[in-house]
């Protein structure tokens, strides 16, 4: 899920960095330095595309994304999610932006609203008990 989270982030931030004529027809030139721009005019509106998939870049879509096993193993405790799909990407808002020309970095900050829904499976000991459990779940992430 970090690696697609990551994946989207790059690629908003890829596309918002085109100053110049683009392939893609929602991608508007921006000053140099134009912060304003770049956040209002590229990165919020290049968002719902992103997350359909753009054909003409070879990017698929994000939403939904689904992840089929995720494990996490503490040694007291184990944790499966299972089938798991994660909704809401179309919906991320950018809070701030930032680009820093002379370090080349870029600093973005998004307000994203996920659910995810799946099963899990949990084993582990708490205290000397073991504990045990398995079920569906959902997740809101506001």
């Amino acid at each position: 899920m970090i690696k697609k989270i990551f994946l989207f982030l790059f690629v908003t931030s890829c596309l918002v960095h085109e100053l110049h004529t683009s392939e893609v027809s929602f991608i508007k030139s921006c000053k140099a330095g134009d912060h304003e721009c770049l956040l209002a005019a590229n990165t919020q509106i290049a968002i719902p595309y992103i997350a359909d998939g753009i054909a003409e870049l070879e990017i698929p879509a994000l939403e939904p994304m689904h992840f089929e096993n995720i494990t996490i193993d503490q040694g007291f405790f184990k944790l499966f999610l299972q089938n798991m799909k994660v909704t809401g990407a179309r919906k991320c808002k950018v809070a701030e932006m930032k680009r820093n020309f002379r370090e080349s970095t870029m600093k973005m900050t998004l307000d994203c609203p996920l659910e995810a829904t799946g099963r899990y499976i949990f084993s582990g000991s708490l205290w000397y008990h073991a504990i045990s459990n398995e079920a569906d779940f959902l997740i809101h992430a506001a």
